[in-house]
């Protein structure tokens, strides 16, 4: 009897601590202090925004958008300025030099940003929670050479990793996981020269492209995503539903669109031709999977599939989980989605 006592009680106690453990993942790495679960959040919003006026200045560079539209951002001397849209409050993230920041991301379903700052010799992988206004330094990497520079940052808050594209000054790249417990592990890929990465959502899955061959692999493959016709593969997204998609590239447009299951053979995933071809920086794929196209000279974003158009004023700026952002006479604009 005593054993079985005893036997529960370390059951519930092994029990409690993980749980103490997922909560910390859930609420804390990666994620918001004040973070609650709330269904189709931003989908079922009403069309119907309150508009705030929001000024752009001149001579802004990278001008990025949040998930949900909520946020724009954007480098102006040696700040990174930060925009509510809803409330038009503006925070900052101050440098010494902007030159010093080699990158920076919004993650792919919350309001915070990763950034990458060059600082006393070396490169550091930082956090910016932008609700809690919260800094963190998640990790530090060696800089072997002047030109060494993080490139690229990809989350996945759901599995909790992070993976950092390095650029090495002689041009070939190195690739790093973190996990939950920032330690840093440098993966083996099968190419130096490493093109656009992604990561599967729910798996620890890396995808990414060789930048000499045109071809795209995944870390739990041994060979590369062999698609049908294809003459230049080029990494365009992967959804909530862990779907890849893969371009082919055709006279710098993307002329086809095939999407997949990395678990099934590539010979059955879907395909979706492209009219008359897209730049890639004209593509956006929605976290749901919906496949959009930016035609500039029209000012229409096409929903691929089932051909709805959605049409907006001015510049294009970025496209969201549900709308656009452009500017007109130097004055951000948001669009729903049709």
């Amino acid at each position: 009897m005593k054993i079985a006592k005893r036997l529960i009680i370390w059951i519930i106690i092994s029990l409690l601590l993980q749980f103490a453990g997922l909560f910390y993942i859930d609420r804390y790495y990666l994620g918001s202090g004040n973070t609650k679960i709330k269904a189709r959040k931003v989908t079922e919003e009403s069309k119907e925004e309150k508009k705030v006026d929001i000024s752009i200045p001149e001579d802004v560079e990278e001008l990025k958008v949040s998930f949900d539209g909520k946020y724009i951002s954007y480098f102006k001397e040696n700040n990174l300025n930060i925009i509510n849209t809803k409330t038009g409050k503006e925070k900052q993230l101050s440098f010494d030099d902007i030159k010093d920041v080699s990158t920076y991301t919004w993650l792919s379903d919350r309001n915070r940003l990763l950034y990458a700052e060059k600082k006393d010799g070396t490169m550091v992988l930082n956090s910016y929670d932008v609700e809690r206004e919260q800094n963190d330094k998640i990790k530090k990497f060696d800089s072997y050479g002047q030109g060494d520079k993080i490139e690229d940052i990809q989350a996945a808050p759901l599995t909790s990793v992070i993976y950092v594209k390095i650029k090495r000054g002689s041009g070939i790249h190195s690739v790093y996981n973190l996990n939950i417990m920032k330690e840093k592990t440098k993966k083996d890929l099968m190419c130096d020269a490493v093109g656009n990465i992604r990561i599967v959502p729910h798996e620890d899955t890396l995808v990414y492209e060789n930048n000499y061959s045109g071809k795209v692999y995944a870390t739990n493959l041994d060979h590369s995503i062999n698609l049908p016709n294809v003459e230049k593969a080029k990494l365009l997204s992967i959804d909530d539903n862990d779907n890849v998609y893969i371009g082919n590239l055709k006279d710098k447009k993307i002329t086809k669109i095939y999407y997949g299951s990395l678990n099934d053979s590539a010979s059955t995933w879907k395909s979706l031709d492209v009219p008359n071809g897209a730049e890639i920086k004209d593509i956006y794929v929605s976290p749901m999977g919906k496949i959009y196209l930016n035609d500039n000279l029209k000012g229409i974003v096409t929903e691929l599939e089932t051909g709805k158009t959605t049409k907006y004023t001015g510049v294009m700026g970025e496209m969201y989980i549900d709308g656009i952002t452009s500017i007109l006479d130097r004055k951000l604009i948001k669009t729903k989605f049709n």
